[in-house]
């Protein structure tokens, strides 16, 4: 079974969320866009959580691929359609002043090929940040994050 891990965010420290946060409770940034996946029919998303400081309340963090279609007719668009790997739920990282270094892996056997529409073999991956009981609390955590592919 051939594969390929693509890293799709560096190791980076997120510390100026709270306030964001704080008026909306949850804050999705595309960390990554257009990745491409044709030919693969497997992914995964695997969240490494470095660090995590200066907090209060209990803020989740998660990803999620979402399926994208670019196209060259009008680059300045952006094209997304459904949620293909979805860590909201079961790959979410609590966040807490202190912790360990923690993993979490999301998607294991998501069929790309049965679940994209035809023309679109993209993904744009989002870092979910959802706010904790305490609104405008002061957060800094450092993650990093890999899409695992498999034909």
């Amino acid at each position: 079974m051939a594969g390929r891990t693509i890293r799709i965010l560096e190791k980076t420290m997120f510390d100026k969320l709270g306030d964001a946060l704080g008026a909306v409770g949850a804050v999705k940034i595309y960390i990554a866009t257009n990745v491409p996946v044709d030919g693969y029919v497997y992914g995964a998303l695997v969240l490494r959580v470095h660090s995590c400081t200066q907090l209060t309340g209990s803020p989740t963090v998660s990803l999620a691929a979402v399926q994208s279609a670019p196209t060259a007719e009008d680059p300045g668009l952006t094209f997304r359609g459904a949620v293909l790997i979805d860590g909201s739920t079961n790959g979410k990282v609590t966040l807490s002043s202190g912790m360990a270094p923690t993993i979490a892996v999301v998607g294991q056997n998501m069929g790309f090929n049965g679940t994209f529409s035809a023309g679109s073999q993209f993904v744009d991956i989002q870092l979910i940040v959802v706010q904790g009981a305490t609104a405008n609390s002061p957060m800094a955590f450092t993650v990093s994050a890999d899409l695992v592919l498999r034909s």
